[in-house]
């Protein structure tokens, strides 16, 4: 039996047909609209579905060569402070003590005024003195300006340091002097009895001779030095006998032997 075509029905079948696509596609779109409503997009077929669908070789995937960020997993040193060593500390040298100084007139007796001058090597530095014989220092004497003019019936003991910044004071100098008004020099006997009085006052007395007192007599010596000078230690004696006295008030006697026949 042969097949043939019925002319007649054929735009029956062209609507059925097109009927048919319209109604997929209103279908699709609803699809559609569903999942839009839900927050999805609509799902694509992937290309590698595709692929296994329509092949069954596994496809392979090469890597996609990319720019390699080197990261280096080293830590790095902690940066550490290291504590200043500290210098040596030397140990200071001790001051060094002053000089002392000089005083350039010779202790002794002196008859009338004199100058006494005080003096020092050490620059930069004080004198300081005294004339009781006291220790000297900046709390105690007096700082030296220039010579000194010596005259008194005491005897007087100058006493001299240096001072300086920084510097030790210097050990101490002194020199012990006796002023007077007058000198006299004798070469009689003096023989004193009975009440005789003789008074020697402010007088370097050199005496080359005997000494004689007897009954009441009396030798006073008063800021005196009283030298009695001898050739030989046997003569010129000095003799007190009876009630006699021999008073001496802040002075000296001294006996000076010469050894010689002058």
């Amino acid at each position: 039996m042969g097949t043939y075509l019925n002319l007649k029905k054929l735009p029956v079948v062209l609507a059925l047909a097109a009927l048919l696509v319209v109604i997929l596609a209103c279908a699709e779109d609803d699809s559609r609209s569903s999942e839009r409503d839900a927050g999805t997009e609509p799902t694509q077929p992937s290309a590698s579905d595709s692929q296994v669908n329509q092949d069954p070789t596994p496809t392979i995937i090469t890597p996609t060569a990319v720019n390699q960020v080197s990261i280096s997993t080293q830590v790095p040193p902690t940066a550490t402070t290291t504590p200043p060593i500290p210098e040596p500390t030397s140990t200071p040298k001790p001051a060094a003590k002053l000089d002392r100084p000089s005083i350039d007139l010779p202790g002794g007796l002196y008859v009338g005024p004199q100058m006494v001058e005080i003096t020092t090597n050490e620059p930069n530095s004080q004198i300081w003195y005294t004339l009781d014989g006291s220790d000297p220092s900046e709390t105690n004497g007096i700082a030296y300006n220039g010579p000194i003019e010596l005259f008194t019936q005491d005897v007087t003991t100058v006493t001299a340091v240096v001072t300086s910044v920084g510097a030790l004071a210097s050990d101490s100098t002194s020199s012990q002097f006796r002023f007077v008004e007058n000198e006299i020099e004798s070469k009689e006997p003096i023989v004193l009895s009975g009440n005789d009085v003789l008074e020697i006052s402010d007088t370097y007395y050199k005496h080359r001779g005997a000494v004689t007192l007897s009954g009441d007599s009396k030798l006073i010596i008063t800021n005196s030095v009283f030298e009695h000078v001898k050739d030989f230690a046997f003569e010129h004696e000095l003799k007190v006998t009876d009630n006699a006295e021999v008073i001496v008030t802040n002075s000296g006697i001294s006996t000076t032997c010469n050894g010689s026949f002058n």
